[in-house]
């Protein structure tokens, strides 16, 4: 048999609701609703009706009905809801009718001649009741199987229920003494394909009472008229493919109710009879509405399920989240530690994190070997969203290793090559199918031939590999939420970490080293307990910068850095205040020994020599020790007294430590560092040094940047970089930026009254000076105070002082650019500010240091740096300047670069304002 030639064309692929015949027990009418004229009938109207159908065809309602046609165009007037009622007669019948599109349709049978119908109001209201006693999916297909078994005398049913690749399970079965069962047998998704189970969903029963009897085809008043859409139809006549199918099985008669949640079909009541069976229309319309009944309370059963489960894994995320605040700003460990958490939210038997380039594992994963196939074949993943797999892919199946323990995927990606793979172990088992399933499927499960009904059920077992247990719509869904929570927390944790961390060492800032003692000092309060604070301070440091440079002074305080992190213990915190000052906080201490153990650790590490570019280089560590609670319990006397035993040291010899005492608090000590810093503010102590910043091409002067340093009666000049931290830890940098922001006003005036040609002056603007004052406003008094307008000045910003606050950050820069005034990003690259949220601030140029490219002989990374860098500038349309050149060799790399502007010692030293006034009037280049 040539299905395809078929009128209803092949099974896998017609619009079965739009076949063109019914079963030939009932007469089907259809009525146009606005003419009301008869548009459609099956051919055997004159059996049941007492009128030939071409004669009925073109009548109207009222013509072949008389009075009994206003009461049938209503039962026929709601759209697909199906209403019916008895018709009076030489012989009785019953007609059910519809509405469907533009169509009225009236089906009718002869109506069952018996005792009153079994479906009456007591018994629809034991059926309810008993069905409110139903807790569970499988004891309401149960509950509903055994209704219909008892009342509907097949001798067959079945409940099967859907799988989520479509094919079906028997799930439950009642079956007459002697007849043969399916139950626990699964039927592949080609027997009800996806045409069939959508009108399945639309239309929840169909009834065969005869495979063997004939259709009756449905005439048309037109020639040529569109097919009658028999979506609601009870009369609807089934497939040839699918009668074929019922007699392989050896069934003569059938009745197929759908159970429906949500809208999508969930299961079948499949009733079978080996001899014909007609149930008349009452007892098909009960056992449907049994079925929505059913169905009804499944949906809100299996609804309170699911949000059981969304609340249960709300829940589990939420106990995550906190589990991770835990971390601080440290993501890889908030993620490493809390792995096997989210295994566990999850259900997982293994998970693997990949984060910056390190694996974390937990639970069962696969050995390494197989591991670099799997992460080959997870980049052709999309990295914006969930993926997952229950079946390992064929191109993975040769590692046994990924099948025994990476069957089930659930792919959750992070950033750039960061994942977290939740990996679920094979599920090997057996699936008898009821018959062997066809060969030919489309992944769809739509057959790639015409469907052939297959002549055998008998059992076919397949063992089944590579496979695990599904992941669950809910599962996919919170997936994408942990996803979305882990980008947010990662991108926190990174701008937390910038915040709070130096950006050349990585150590904790002074931010962070607050925090850190605040909370010190509550715990000893508490907890009776006690720590030392140490003051670090580093000799013969300055000497470092002066001689080799400042990239060799960076390369020393990272040296540093990893030093001290290699004295004390994880729960200690080492920062860096700035310049050369560092602070640790140990914690733990049963006495004071412990703090002098460490303290002498520190100025011993320190002292070893370091081996810079090739130049040995010896520098010292002065450090200072104050004691919570003995020395005190507040947090700036803390600070204040390790201070004090830091200048005791220095004024003593260097190179040492000592413990707070008392008596440093004499008279004659009493004096600090901090306190000088306030008599130089009164006393007019700071002076401003100016360096030339020339164009990179020509050579000629285009700007001056402005350089604080602090003249001290009897001492050596200090650079700002020596007292500026102390200056913040004493709260005086707002003060200091004020005193430099008036000075170089004054003294672009003094250049002015001179008729020195103007050019822009550049001021760094620190941290806390650019979080604290009102920049615009102080800027616009002291123009109005000089007379010179501000057009000329411009601010350098370093990332750490946008980084506090990001966005009071873009909201001052925009201010900042309203009025006029330009600001730079300086010291590019040495911090870590995404540049995401770098493309939000306006900033008019870009300054890089030059020890960024400073790769000796390595031209190629020089050049992809550099590249990198222009490209960036670019993007910002900024003006980029390299900042810090120390060498002529660098200068002379550096020129005719795509670069803008140069600044370094090669090119001129900052200077004093007299000498400054010569560059202004001079013509000659500052570069040769």
């Amino acid at each position: 048999m040539n299905l395809s030639l078929l009128p209803f064309g092949d099974c896998g692929t017609a619009i079965l609701h739009s076949i063109g015949s019914v079963q030939s027990h009932g007469v089907l009418v259809a009525i146009q609703a606005e003419s009301q004229v008869v548009e459609y009938c099956s051919a055997n109207s004159a059996g049941l009706l007492g009128i030939e159908a071409p004669k009925l065809l073109g009548q109207t309602g009222v013509q072949w009905q008389a009075d009994r046609w206003p009461g049938l165009a209503t039962l026929a007037g709601r759209e697909g809801i199906l209403e019916w009622a008895e018709i009076g007669g030489t012989e009785p019948l019953v007609v059910v009718g519809h509405r469907c599109g533009p169509h009225l349709i009236l089906e009718f049978e002869r109506r069952g001649v018996g005792s009153p119908h079994w479906w009456n109001h007591a018994a629809r209201t034991a059926f309810l009741a008993q069905l409110t006693a139903v807790h569970t999916a499988e004891q309401c297909r149960e509950f509903l199987v055994n209704q219909v078994f008892t009342q509907s005398g097949y001798d067959r049913v079945m409940m099967y229920r859907f799988l989520p690749d479509w094919s079906g399970e028997v799930a439950l079965e009642r079956c007459r003494p002697g007849i043969e069962g399916f139950l626990g047998l699964r039927f592949p998704a080609t027997d009800i394909p996806p045409n069939a189970r959508q009108l399945f969903a639309l239309n929840w029963q169909r009834a065969i009472a005869d495979v063997d009897s004939e259709t009756a085809a449905i005439l048309s008043r037109s020639d040529g008229a569109q097919p009658l859409d028999l979506t609601y139809s009870t009369l609807r006549a089934a497939h040839p493919a699918h009668i074929q199918y019922l007699k392989n099985m050896g069934v003569q008669a059938s009745l197929t109710l759908s159970t429906v949640v949500n809208g999508k079909l969930w299961g079948l009541i499949a009733c079978h009879h080996l001899s014909t069976r007609s149930l008349s229309i009452e007892d098909r319309l009960s056992f449907e509405e049994m079925a929505r009944l059913v169905s009804l309370h499944l949906t809100n059963l299996l609804g309170l399920m699911e949000q059981n489960l969304q609340s249960e894994m709300r829940q589990k995320l939420s106990a995550l989240q906190g589990a991770m605040s835990l971390a601080g700003d440290d993501a890889r460990l908030a993620l490493s530690h809390n792995l096997g958490a989210i295994r566990q939210v999850f259900g997982a038997g293994g998970a693997w994190l990949r984060f910056e380039g390190l694996d974390v594992f937990h639970g069962l994963v696969p050995d390494k070997l197989s591991l670099a196939p799997l992460r080959d074949f997870l980049e052709r993943f999309p990295r914006d969203e969930v993926s997952s797999w229950d079946a390992l892919p064929e191109a993975l199946q040769p590692y046994r290793a990924l099948a025994a323990n990476a069957s089930g995927m659930l792919f959750i990606p992070l950033s750039g090559a960061d994942f977290i793979a939740l990996l679920q172990p094979e599920v090997i088992s057996t699936i008898n199918w009821a018959g062997k399933p066809a060969d030919a499927e489309t992944q769809e499960g739509i057959p790639a031939q015409p469907l052939t009904p297959r002549n055998s059920f008998a059992v076919w077992s397949q063992r089944m590999r590579n496979i695990s247990e599904a992941w669950t719509p809910t599962e996919l869904g919170f997936a994408g939420k942990l996803r979305t929570d882990l980008q947010l927390f990662i991108g926190n944790a990174r701008l937390e970490q910038i915040a709070l961390h130096d950006p050349l060492t990585g150590l904790a800032n002074r931010l962070l080293f607050d925090r850190r003692l605040q909370q010190e000092v509550r715990n000893a309060i508490a907890r009776n307990t006690t720590f030392a604070v140490h003051m670090i301070d580093l000799d013969r440091f300055k000497h470092v910068n002066d001689t080799l440079g400042h990239g060799a002074g960076d390369q020393v305080l990272t040296q540093v850095a990893e030093r001290l992190m290699g004295v004390v213990r994880k729960e200690d915190t080492v920062a860096r205040l700035g310049g050369d000052e560092f602070a640790i906080i140990q914690t733990g201490l049963a006495d004071r020994a412990g703090a002098v153990s460490t303290a002498d650790k520190i100025v011993n590490s320190i002292s070893e020599p370091y081996r810079i570019d090739g130049e040995k280089v010896e520098i010292g560590a002065s450090v200072g020790i104050s004691l919570c609670p003995a020395d005190t319990v507040e947090e700036d006397e803390l600070m204040e007294c390790a201070d004090l035993a830091l200048y005791e040291v220095k004024h003593t010899g260097r190179s040492a430590y000592s413990m707070y005492l008392p008596t440093m608090r004499t008279a004659e000590s009493r004096i600090t560092d901090g306190d000088l810093l306030v008599n130089a503010l009164r006393d007019n102590e700071f002076e401003l040094n100016y360096q030339p910043i020339v164009d990179a091409h020509s050579g000629e002067l285009r700007g001056l940047e402005a350089f604080l340093r602090w003249r001290r009666p009897g001492e050596p000049i200090q650079t700002a970089s020596e007292f500026l931290p102390l200056a913040e830890q004493r709260h005086l940098g707002p003060a200091v930026g004020k005193w430099v922001m008036n000075a170089v006003f004054a003294q672009y005036q003094q250049w002015m009254r001179e008729g020195l040609p103007p050019v822009p002056i550049t001021v760094n603007i620190g941290a806390s000076e650019f979080a604290t004052l009102d920049l615009p406003g102080d800027i616009e008094a002291l123009a109005a105070r000089y007379e010179t307008g501000w057009q000329w000045l411009r601010l350098d910003i370093k990332e750490e002082a946008l980084m506090a606050d990001p966005a009071q950050a873009v909201r001052k820069l925009n201010k900042l650019r309203d009025a006029g005034v330009g600001a730079n990003l300086d010291n590019f690259g040495r911090g870590f500010v995404p540049l995401g949220y770098l493309t939000q601030l306006p900033f008019r140029g870009i300054k890089v240091d030059a020890v960024l490219f400073d790769h000796k002989r390595d031209r190629t990374r020089f050049n992809a740096l550099l590249n990198v860098v222009q490209g960036i500038a670019q993007v910002f349309s900024a003006q980029l300047t390299v900042t810090r050149i120390e060498t002529v060799a660098m200068r002379d790399r550096l020129r005719n670069q795509r670069i803008d502007l140069l600044q370094g010692y090669s090119i001129a030293r900052p200077a004093e304002a007299a000498k400054t006034a010569e560059w202004l009037r001079g013509p000659e280049r500052l570069l040769g």
